[in-house]
């Protein structure tokens, strides 16, 4: 068995003009900023924990009560979660877009497919992200170990159809296949960038323990989010071109079996 650990997926901008990919990265990250500086809603859930906090102390006090206590969410925090759920999808579909285009760009058999139809696959991907978003946003917010250990089939199955190599019922098909005896090498790179991007955001909350110099921490976090998303994209790609080995330059670690 070999373990494969792209470390490459870091390199964001190593995607032929590198200049325009840092000039997306950096209106990305400007984007991001004035949504942390100045966030739509009401981003104070104080109300709604303390109700929690009283309900677990004191369940018989709910359950008990002749009518049905519902959390104090108000208009604004709806509003809130709204838009983070809106941001977070444009982000996934920022991912989407990159992992296509990486995984032209970087093909060894361009011919095969045009660039309109990888365009077309692209713009369907995303409209049926769109579609399933509701699911996929509730799945993200209960469980990130669980999104992580189905990452490898997402991937596979995302950009076997972007890529126009699939189509969606292929995909699927194609997916399942080549996860087949390297599922635990395609793990292990989502944990490794996992690990990397979450102890990169812990410095950015670090940072922020004090709640001082909040527009520094406001960037910060914003240009790590963008970066993760980007980096994201980049390793769907990875992992897709490595499934067909078009990778040829790849750092193999073997476990001696």
């Amino acid at each position: 068995m070999q373990i494969r650990i792209y470390f490459s997926a870091l390199n964001i901008d190593d995607l032929g003009k590198k200049w325009g990919v840092r000039i997306f990265y950096a209106l990305l990250t400007l984007a991001n900023f004035f949504f942390l500086f100045f966030p739509i809603g009401d981003s104070d859930f104080t109300r709604v924990f303390n109700w929690y906090e009283d309900y677990f102390a004191n369940p018989e006090k709910y359950i008990m009560a002749d009518e049905i206590t519902l959390p104090p969410f108000s208009s604004g925090n709806v509003l809130y979660i709204v838009s983070v759920a809106v941001v977070r999808l444009i982000m996934i579909l920022v991912a989407v877009c990159y992992a296509s285009i990486f995984v032209y760009s970087k093909r060894l058999d361009k011919a095969k497919v045009s660039k309109s139809f990888v365009v077309k696959r692209t713009l369907l991907m995303c409209l049926f992200i769109i579609l399933l978003y509701p699911y996929i946003f509730l799945f993200m917010a209960s469980s990130s170990i669980l999104l992580v250990a189905i990452m490898p089939i997402v991937s596979l199955l995302v950009c076997s159809f972007i890529s126009g190599d699939f189509g969606m019922g292929a995909s699927f098909k194609n997916a399942f296949k080549s996860v087949k005896g390297t599922y635990f090498g395609m793990i292990i790179n989502f944990i490794v960038i996992f690990l990397i991007t979450s102890l990169l955001r812990s410095g950015v909350d670090l940072f922020n323990a004090g709640n001082a110099y909040y527009s520094i921490v406001c960037v910060l976090a914003a240009a790590l989010e963008s970066y993760t998303y980007l980096v994201l994209g980049r390793l769907m790609g990875t992992i897709y071109l490595d499934s067909k080995r078009m990778i040829p330059n790849r750092m193999i670690i073997k476990n001696g079996n």
